[in-house]
């Protein structure tokens, strides 16, 4: 199995982010803003991003099943090699303004984000190759119902892996959102940025 990580963040991604910070945008041009400024007006604009997409992975996959039970004559085994495409980040729609604490006189801002998470999951049907497909004695090769059923469990099991941590996509989707809102922040003149994510 072999997986590629790219550092992606698309730029439809980063035109997001902007707008979702535009009220801090207007503290380059007057004092910074503080938690008493229109709290309204910034959870308007930073749920208006919707998903922001920070990490993608692309997964190989080998789906291989054997049945040669025992009280039948001969067996039968599939193989199929596929690819799945997994994109994860945060969710801005669940994005809390009240979490968001600013300090103007130190110019410092702490923001809580939305917990990270699988955001997107395609099993491309054309990606989907089926290398091995034999049956012996008196069996029958599966069928597709039980092939579909399969590709359906390999599903499954990528899912189980990027829960258990086998996949640092998740740990990716984190670190690659904080640097990307520190450097947006830093660049707006906070001189402190400490962003955080919901449990």
């Amino acid at each position: 199995m072999k997986i590629r990580k790219p550092y992606r963040l698309a730029c439809l991604a980063a035109v997001m982010a902007v707008v979702c910070l535009m009220p801090m945008l207007n503290s380059c041009q007057k004092a910074l803003p503080t938690q008493s400024d229109s709290a309204a007006d910034r959870v308007q604009l930073m749920t208006a991003t919707g998903e922001l997409a920070t990490v993608e992975y692309t997964v190989q996959k080998i789906i291989k099943a054997k049945d040669c039970t025992w009280w039948k004559v001969g067996e039968k085994r599939v193989l199929f090699k596929c690819n799945a495409y997994l994109e994860a980040g945060v969710d801005m729609t669940a994005y809390d303004d009240s979490k968001t604490v600013i300090d103007s006189s130190a110019m410092a801002i702490t923001v809580t984000l939305p917990k990270v998470k699988l955001m997107s999951f395609r099993m491309p049907f054309e990606e989907i190759r089926l290398v091995e497909s034999e049956a012996t004695g008196f069996r029958y090769e599966f069928s597709a119902e039980e092939r579909q059923l399969l590709l359906q469990q390999g599903e499954q099991s990528i899912r189980a892996d990027v829960d258990s941590g086998k996949y640092a996509i998740l740990d990716d989707a984190e670190r690659n959102t904080r640097i990307f809102f520190e450097r947006m922040l830093s660049r707006l003149g906070y001189k402190s940025v400490t962003i955080k994510f919901e449990k």
